[in-house]
């Protein structure tokens, strides 16, 4: 079968790799001039970043066995570390959410909970996670419903809940699906295995997956090809004919897989097939340069009640370079760049001890539709990946998950959306 995927993002990349393994003919088209989608490398100056920081952790199974079965070893591109988070605000003392200790992590977690927040926040934590324990009891809840509901104080609202939130979903507490987020943590925060650890990449993510599963499609006799912006699907007999280019060149298959953002989604679907709107998110990245050997205390740090509210230290990558992530809409998205990197270097000088008052270098990245909007209706309006049509298929992280819009998502569903079509295939 000759199988055309549109879309060379971690979803599409998936469904190639998987549809190259069954033997079948994959033709990629990608409308950008290299491959990753949103977790793609950057060149800046003389170095590689990404587009965006993203946050893994153990849990991202599919993910990591697609790296073994294109030659990747997990361990050599990531470093594993324990939760070990600082969250700063300058309203509060600071709070502490690490499993490091010489207990079970759930029990080193509470520890270092208490002594950085008392038993108050140690009970209202643990009632937030009884509750949390079953998310489809959650599916027509905000976070910050499921908050109230749970009596968590207002200093825990604010400095641990949001900005997981926000990490997490890319979308404010009281918009975010409070049962897409609690399926998160139960993995990511109150998991004793490990599901648990955060996976630190050692190298750039468009060389972790994009660029050594370009390889093995190719060496499996599938094509790729760039800046090929699809722009029209042709349909006949209930079925896809052919789809064509922004130059008007065609392409035909007998299945099309559209691995795409909700946007492009929306764009491209032919008429008949309903897409409901969904609302997108931006992500803002600040790459700052310091000198050599200027360094944070922890490897990732929190940060609330101001605009950064990540930072994660690239010293592995480059001696200095940190990155600040700034999740979700607000004021700062229309702010000049210099307006917006002094008030993150600001916040920086006030939460950090000794740290610089400038960067000496400095790459601001804003993606303005990063991801969808992880809304209770947007959970309810995610679509199937199979469409009316017989032969016109779904990927990308949009496609019904239980998680957000994470890299682990995104590889699911390419792989699932493939299971789905091979299952057609075979009873036809």
């Amino acid at each position: 079968m000759h199988i055309l995927i549109v879309g060379g993002g971690w979803s599409g990349l998936a469904a190639a790799v998987s549809l190259c393994e069954q033997g079948h003919q994959v033709t990629l088209l990608e409308a950008a001039g290299q491959l990753g989608g949103r977790a793609r490398n950057v060149q800046w100056r003389n170095l590689t970043v990404d587009n965006g920081q993203h946050l893994m952790i153990g849990a991202y199974q599919q993910m990591l066995a697609l790296l073994d079965r294109i030659g990747v070893n997990p361990d050599t591109v990531f470093f594993h570390q324990q939760p070990d988070l600082r969250m700063k605000d300058p309203r509060f003392p600071d709070l502490v959410l690490s499993s490091r200790g010489v207990g079970p992590r759930l029990i080193n977690l509470a520890i270092n909970l208490f002594q950085s927040g008392g038993w108050a926040s140690v009970i209202a934590v643990a009632r937030f996670q009884r509750i949390i324990r079953l998310p489809d009891n959650l599916t027509d809840e905000t976070v910050a419903q499921l908050c109230h509901r749970t009596r968590q104080p207002e200093r825990l609202i604010q400095q641990i809940w949001e900005p997981l939130c926000l990490a997490m979903l890319n979308t404010p507490i009281k918009q975010a699906s409070a049962a897409v987020f609690a399926t998160v943590l139960n993995q990511a925060l109150f998991s004793n295995g490990m599901a648990s650890e955060l996976l630190i990449p050692r190298i750039p993510l468009g060389d972790i997956l994009p660029v050594p599963a370009a390889r093995f499609i190719t060496a499996h006799g599938g094509s790729i090809h760039y800046q090929k912006r699809i722009t029209k699907i042709h349909t006949e007999a209930n079925r896809v004919s052919r789809i064509e280019d922004q130059t008007g060149q065609s392409f035909q298959a007998d299945h099309v897989i559209l691995a795409l953002t909700p946007a492009s989604l929306t764009k491209l679907l032919p008429a008949g097939i309903e897409q409901k709107t969904i609302t997108e998110n931006p992500i803002c990245t600040l790459y700052l340069q310091y000198p050599a050997g200027t360094q944070p205390t922890a490897s990732i740090m929190g940060f609330s009640g101001g605009v950064a509210q990540w930072l994660f230290d690239l010293n592995p990558r480059r001696s200095g370079l940190v990155a600040v992530v700034v999740s979700g809409p607000g004021p700062h998205l229309d702010w000049p760049r210099s307006r917006l990197m002094a008030i993150v270097c600001d916040e920086l000088s006030a939460h950090l001890p000794n740290w610089p008052e400038r960067p000496i270098d400095s790459l601001i990245i804003r993606e303005k539709k990063a991801t969808f909007a992880c809304t209770p209706q947007t959970q309810q309006n995610r679509p199937s990946c199979q469409t009316p049509l017989d032969n016109l298929w779904l990927a990308g992280d949009i496609v019904q998950h239980p998680y957000p819009a994470t890299l682990e998502t995104a590889v699911d569903n390419g792989l699932y959306c493939v299971e789905q079509l091979s299952k057609t295939m075979i009873k036809s």
